[in-house]
Protein backbone atom coordinates (compact mmCIF):
# COMPACT_ATOMS: atom_id res chain seq x y z
CA UNK A 1 0.00 0.00 0.00
CA UNK A 2 1.62 3.28 -1.13
CA UNK A 3 0.65 6.44 0.71
CA UNK A 4 1.70 10.01 -0.08
CA UNK A 5 2.03 12.35 2.88
CA UNK A 6 2.76 16.08 2.66
CA UNK A 7 3.58 18.10 5.76
CA UNK A 8 4.95 21.53 6.50
CA UNK A 9 5.79 23.52 9.59
CA UNK A 10 7.58 26.66 10.60
CA UNK A 11 10.17 26.98 13.32
CA UNK A 12 11.78 29.96 14.98
CA UNK A 13 15.34 29.12 14.00
CA UNK A 14 17.72 30.27 11.26
CA UNK A 15 17.56 28.35 7.98
CA UNK A 16 21.20 27.22 8.30
CA UNK A 17 20.57 25.77 11.77
CA UNK A 18 17.43 23.93 10.57
CA UNK A 19 19.31 22.56 7.53
CA UNK A 20 22.16 21.26 9.72
CA UNK A 21 19.65 19.60 12.03
CA UNK A 22 17.57 17.94 9.28
CA UNK A 23 20.65 16.59 7.48
CA UNK A 24 21.96 14.92 10.66
CA UNK A 25 20.15 11.56 10.89
CA UNK A 26 21.28 10.96 14.48
CA UNK A 27 19.70 14.22 15.67
CA UNK A 28 16.54 13.55 13.66
CA UNK A 29 16.25 10.01 15.06
CA UNK A 30 16.42 11.37 18.63
CA UNK A 31 13.26 13.33 17.83
CA UNK A 32 11.32 10.40 16.32
CA UNK A 33 9.79 8.13 18.95
CA UNK A 34 11.06 4.58 18.52
CA UNK A 35 13.83 5.49 16.03
CA UNK A 36 17.59 5.06 16.32
CA UNK A 37 20.62 5.30 14.05
CA UNK A 38 22.76 2.24 14.66
CA UNK A 39 25.62 2.88 12.23
CA UNK A 40 27.02 5.57 9.96
CA UNK A 41 28.22 3.78 6.84
CA UNK A 42 29.51 6.93 5.10
CA UNK A 43 28.46 10.59 4.66
CA UNK A 44 25.25 9.63 2.83
CA UNK A 45 24.37 6.16 4.13
CA UNK A 46 23.17 5.09 7.58
CA UNK A 47 21.68 2.01 9.22
CA UNK A 48 18.92 2.26 11.77
CA UNK A 49 15.84 0.90 13.48
CA UNK A 50 12.33 2.14 14.17
CA UNK A 51 9.40 0.69 16.07
CA UNK A 52 5.89 1.98 15.36
CA UNK A 53 2.58 1.20 17.02
CA UNK A 54 -0.80 1.61 15.35
CA UNK A 55 -3.63 0.74 17.70
CA UNK A 56 -2.97 -2.77 19.01
CA UNK A 57 -0.37 -3.55 16.32
CA UNK A 58 3.31 -2.74 16.58
CA UNK A 59 6.12 -3.41 14.13
CA UNK A 60 9.88 -3.03 14.38
CA UNK A 61 11.97 -2.37 11.30
CA UNK A 62 15.69 -2.55 10.64
CA UNK A 63 16.99 -0.84 7.54
CA UNK A 64 18.96 1.71 5.57
CA UNK A 65 18.73 5.45 5.02
CA UNK A 66 20.43 7.14 2.06
CA UNK A 67 20.66 10.81 1.16
CA UNK A 68 20.07 10.72 -2.61
CA UNK A 69 20.22 14.51 -2.96
CA UNK A 70 21.59 17.20 -0.66
CA UNK A 71 21.55 20.74 -2.06
CA UNK A 72 22.17 23.22 0.72
CA UNK A 73 22.03 26.23 -1.62
CA UNK A 74 18.43 25.46 -2.63
CA UNK A 75 17.57 23.90 0.74
CA UNK A 76 16.39 20.65 -0.84
CA UNK A 77 17.09 17.07 0.13
CA UNK A 78 15.86 13.68 -0.99
CA UNK A 79 16.12 10.67 1.29
CA UNK A 80 15.38 7.03 0.52
CA UNK A 81 14.78 4.65 3.42
CA UNK A 82 14.10 0.92 3.29
CA UNK A 83 13.49 -1.50 6.09
CA UNK A 84 12.41 -5.02 6.85
CA UNK A 85 10.22 -6.09 9.75
CA UNK A 86 12.55 -7.77 12.25
CA UNK A 87 10.09 -10.71 12.45
CA UNK A 88 10.20 -11.10 8.66
CA UNK A 89 6.54 -10.16 8.25
CA UNK A 90 6.81 -7.27 5.84
CA UNK A 91 8.74 -4.17 5.02
CA UNK A 92 8.59 -0.48 4.33
CA UNK A 93 10.07 1.90 1.77
CA UNK A 94 10.00 5.68 1.91
CA UNK A 95 11.12 8.42 -0.45
CA UNK A 96 11.16 11.80 1.28
CA UNK A 97 11.65 15.09 -0.53
CA UNK A 98 12.07 18.11 1.69
CA UNK A 99 12.71 21.81 1.34
CA UNK A 100 13.94 24.31 3.90
CA UNK A 101 13.14 27.98 3.20
CA UNK A 102 13.81 31.15 5.16
CA UNK A 103 10.55 33.07 5.66
CA UNK A 104 12.31 35.89 7.50
CA UNK A 105 15.52 36.11 9.52
CA UNK A 106 15.34 33.44 12.24
CA UNK A 107 12.07 32.02 10.92
CA UNK A 108 12.18 28.91 8.68
CA UNK A 109 9.60 26.80 6.88
CA UNK A 110 10.14 23.08 6.29
CA UNK A 111 8.02 21.29 3.68
CA UNK A 112 8.22 17.57 3.05
CA UNK A 113 6.49 15.12 0.78
CA UNK A 114 6.97 11.43 1.36
CA UNK A 115 5.79 8.39 -0.49
CA UNK A 116 5.58 5.42 1.83
CA UNK A 117 5.01 1.86 0.68
CA UNK A 118 4.23 -0.63 3.44
CA UNK A 119 3.88 -4.40 3.20
CA UNK A 120 3.02 -6.92 5.87
CA UNK A 121 1.07 -6.44 9.08
CA UNK A 122 0.87 -2.63 8.99
CA UNK A 123 -0.35 -2.70 5.39
CA UNK A 124 -3.40 -4.60 6.59
CA UNK A 125 -4.53 -1.59 8.61
CA UNK A 126 -6.80 1.02 7.16
CA UNK A 127 -5.19 3.96 5.39
CA UNK A 128 -6.76 6.28 7.97
CA UNK A 129 -4.89 4.56 10.80
CA UNK A 130 -1.58 4.96 8.94
CA UNK A 131 -2.29 8.66 8.35
CA UNK A 132 -3.21 9.08 12.03
CA UNK A 133 0.11 7.49 13.02
CA UNK A 134 1.89 9.84 10.62
CA UNK A 135 0.16 12.86 12.17
CA UNK A 136 1.07 11.74 15.70
CA UNK A 137 4.72 11.11 14.79
CA UNK A 138 4.91 14.45 12.97
CA UNK A 139 3.55 16.29 16.03
CA UNK A 140 6.02 14.60 18.38
CA UNK A 141 8.90 15.17 15.96
CA UNK A 142 8.27 18.90 15.51
CA UNK A 143 7.94 19.39 19.28
CA UNK A 144 11.16 17.45 19.94
CA UNK A 145 12.96 19.31 17.15
CA UNK A 146 12.01 22.66 18.67
CA UNK A 147 13.41 21.50 22.02
CA UNK A 148 16.56 20.12 20.37
CA UNK A 149 17.16 23.46 18.69
CA UNK A 150 16.38 25.28 21.95
CA UNK A 151 13.61 27.34 20.42
CA UNK A 152 10.49 26.09 22.21
CA UNK A 153 10.14 29.27 24.27
CA UNK A 154 9.95 31.72 21.35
Amino acid sequence: MAIEITKSFTIDAPREEVWKFLTDPERVARCLPGAAITEKVDDRDYLGTITVKVGPVSASYKGKIRFETLDEASGTAEIVATGQDVKGKGGAEMRLKSRVAELSPGHTEVTSTSTVNITGILAQLARGMILLLSDQMFQKFTEAMAKELGKEGR
